[in-house]
């Protein structure tokens, strides 16, 4: 489902720091603006903390591939983080018929995600799946919104059933 967030019942602080996100990021889609419109939430606008921007900073300035490596070992690429993640929005094109085509919700950790024509695939191992995952969380988005890509949840620690804790990584990220 492309706008998961957006069928949810309950909305916590995390919700609604990434529904403010979602509003940035989804302002000229007019399907979210129509399921947006019937949802009487207020969104919380996350601050980009100096935490958040010294882990930019780091991951900008420095390739640690020790990291990424370990991590590559150790994730199954399930997606069970993106698929809870409130911030993740990545989605594909699906065609059916040469009529009907749909907009799906998809993942970076799926093998196909970043294949193009030929078969060529930018994200080939498991390594750079989730240092894709990191940057667009810690980089591109604060780069592109000036807001958090990660509201610090923790969701992605729970439903992970590799045990990959996003807490540690950070701590990782920040000490290289």
């Amino acid at each position: 489902m492309r706008f998961k967030i957006l069928k949810q019942n309950k909305f916590d602080k995390f919700d609604k720091k990434a529904l403010y996100l979602w509003d940035k990021v989804f302002e000229n889609d007019s399907e979210y603006q129509r399921l947006r419109k019937n949802l009487k939430i207020k969104a919380k606008k996350p601050a980009l903390s100096w935490r958040m921007k010294r882990i930019r900073k780091k991951m900008q300035k420095k390739f640690n591939k020790k990291i990424w490596d370990e991590l590559g070992k150790k994730c199954i690429e399930c997606g069970q983080c993106t698929t809870v993640c409130p911030t993740c929005f990545c989605f594909r094109f699906e065609d059916y018929s040469s009529e009907e085509r749909k907009c799906l919700a998809d993942s970076c950790f799926y093998h196909d995600f970043s294949e193009i024509s030929g078969g060529h695939q930018f994200l080939n191992n498991t390594a750079k799946r989730i240092y894709f995952w990191y940057y667009h969380k810690f980089v591109r988005i604060p780069e592109e919104y000036n807001l958090p890509g990660c509201v610090e949840c923790g969701r992605c620690s729970k439903a992970c059933p590799a045990g990959i804790k996003i807490e540690k990584v950070l701590k990782e990220i920040l000490k290289s």
